[in-house]
C-alpha cells in the first residue's frame, strides 16, 4: 500500500525548503490500515508499518486522547488507555512490522477516540554526513491513526443546528448529537434559480466529527453569484447519515438584512 498523504507531504515540504543547498524527505513508509475500529468484541488490533525504501528508518509510537473542542479544534493529550507494543521500533529497507493497539478500559456509553502518532525518528548520521560539511537537511514524517472505541450501543445522530444567509455570508452550524463519530463524506452548498436550475455549488472541506462536537462553518458568496439564487441548501452526508438544509432567497439575504430562520430537514 502507498498512501497519498506520503506523496502530498513530499511536495509540500519540497515547497518550504526552497533556497536550501539540498533536501531530503528521510522515510519512505506506508500504514495500513489508515484507521482502527474497536468495540466490546475487538478490543485489540494491528496496523502495520512497511518500510518501502533501502534505508533503515526508526519510529516512536505515542498515543494520544483525541476530541474536538467548542470551536470544532482538535484536541490531544497523553492517554494510558491504550496498550501500544512495540513502542519503538527499527526497520530496515523492505521490512515490515505490526504494532498491537488494544483497550486497557472497558466500552462506556459514549465512544473514545485516540491517535496513534508514528513519529519517524532521525537517521544515524553516516561517516560522510559527520564531518559537518553536509548541508543536507532531511524532514521527517509523522503518521496519526485515527483508533475508535465504539460505545455499548452506538447511536449516531446528526443535526444542522444553524443556517443563515445575510448579506451573502453563509453561517452554518454542525452538530453531532450522536454518541459515535461522523466521517464526513461531502459537505456542499447548493443554490438553484427561479427556474430551479443549479446555478452555484461550493463544496466545504471537512473530515470528522466527534461525538457532541458542534462546527461553525461561515463562507461568502460574491453578489452576483447569489442575487441569482432563489433557493440555497446545504446539503451533508456522512458514512452513517445525512443531514440537509434549505431555504429561500430573497434580496435581503444578498444585502444587509438578516433573513427568516430556514426549515432545516434532518434525515438518517
Amino acid at each position: 500500500m502507498s498512501p497519498w498523504w506520503r506523496h502530498a507531504i513530499a511536495a509540500l515540504l519540497g515547497c518550504l525548503v526552497a533556497g536550501q543547498s539540498s533536501a531530503a524527505l528521510a522515510g519512505d513508509f506506508s500504514v495500513s490500515p489508515i484507521r482502527i475500529f474497536l468495540d466490546k468484541e475487538r478490543k485489540t488490533d494491528v496496523v502495520t508499518i512497511t518500510n518501502n525504501g533501502t534505508a533503515p528508518l526508526q519510529f516512536e509510537v505515542r498515543p494520544k486522547t483525541w476530541t474536538q473542542g467548542p470551536s470544532g479544534e482538535d484536541v490531544y493529550a497523553d492517554t494510558r488507555d491504550l496498550l501500544v507494543f512495540p513502542r519503538l521500533m527499527v526497520l530496515k529497507g523492505g521490512e515490515d512490522r505490526d504494532i498491537r493497539i488494544g483497550m486497557r478500559i472497558p466500552p462506556g456509553t459514549t465512544e473514545k477516540n485516540y491517535r496513534v502518532y508514528i513519529n519517524e525518528l532521525p537517521p544515524t548520521a553516516s561517516p560522510d554526513e559527520s564531518d559537518g560539511n553536509s548541508a543536507t537537511v532531511a524532514f521527517l514524517i509523522n503518521f496519526a491513526l485515527p483508533v475508535f472505541f465504539a460505545p455499548l450501543e452506538p447511536a449516531p445522530a446528526l443535526e444542522i443546528t444553524q443556517f443563515d444567509l445575510s448579506g451573502g455570508r453563509v453561517d452554518a452550524k454542525l452538530t453531532n448529537t450522536g454518541n459515535t463519530h461522523l466521517f464526513v463524506e461531502e459537505m456542499v452548498l447548493i443554490g438553484a434559480d427561479a427556474s430551479g436550475a443549479e446555478v452555484y455549488r461550493e463544496s466545504i472541506p471537512d473530515r470528522y466529527l466527534l461525538a457532541g462536537t458542534t462546527k461553525h462553518y461561515a463562507l461568502d458568496i460574491l453578489a452576483q453569484e447569489c442575487e441569482a439564487l432563489a433557493v440555497l441548501a446545504f446539503s451533508v452526508r456522512t458514512d452513517k447519515m445525512s443531514a440537509n438544509a434549505k431555504k429561500d432567497v430573497d434580496s435581503k439575504s444578498c444585502g444587509s438584512t438578516k433573513s427568516d430562520t430556514p426549515e432545516a430537514d434532518n434525515a438518517r
